[in-house]
């Protein structure tokens, strides 16, 4: 599928870049959501060097880290400070692999490529970082990732405002109102359980 295509060059053009400390082909992904997201959520509109000097951290360990930005923001130049530290792409970078796709349906291809991230930094309010974030939770329940047991994945949220949640996804929090805030481990976590214990009766 398209987003497989975007997954598998992304991989491929981290590997290029590091070929023998990043074998794997690893890359990294923000979910930045501006427009009126500010208007909805007054002081969530954080500048990208804000976004940069919250995050920088979580990259130390990787060398020429290979970042996918998935973003509603019309004008690029706004990521300067991030493209400025890392290999910084978007889903128009890989263009010639989206063929006839629909462009309303480019949201989704963002999704599901930020999804695949080894890091995954969202948006804390944004429905569409939290349904990324319920995919990464489907894949380390399949894949037995670390954490997986308490249904921890690995994300995070960049804004200063929610410092304290900044690393909220590696806690296991029962839901919660509003319940559109974050996504919450009860929708990935053990939900083969029943059909496992049928299966034996």
């Amino acid at each position: 599928c398209t987003a497989a295509r975007v997954v598998n060059a992304l991989r491929n053009r981290a590997r290029q870049r590091d070929p023998t400390g990043n074998a794997k082909g690893l890359f990294h992904a923000f979910h930045i959501r501006r427009t009126d997201f500010s208007t909805q959520f007054p002081g969530a509109d954080e500048s990208a060097e804000t976004i940069y000097q919250h995050t920088k951290d979580l990259f130390q360990n990787y060398k020429n880290a290979t970042v996918f930005i998935a973003t509603d923001a019309p004008d690029r130049s706004f990521f300067r400070p991030l493209s400025d530290a890392y290999d910084v792409v978007f889903l128009n970078s890989f263009e010639s692999l989206l063929g006839d796709l629909n462009p309303n349906m480019y949201h989704v291809i963002d999704q599901l490529v930020a999804s695949r991230a080894d890091i995954f930094i969202g948006t804390y309010y944004s429905t569409l970082t939290n349904y990324i974030n319920r995919l990464r939770g489907y894949y380390s329940t399949k894949h037995e990732l670390p954490g997986y047991e308490n249904g921890s994945i690995r994300s995070y949220y960049f804004s200063p405002q929610h410092g304290a949640k900044r690393d909220e996804m590696f806690h296991y929090r029962a839901p919660s109102p509003p319940i559109f805030q974050r996504e919450f481990p009860l929708v990935w976590r053990d939900i083969d359980k029943d059909i496992e214990l049928n299966s034996l009766g």
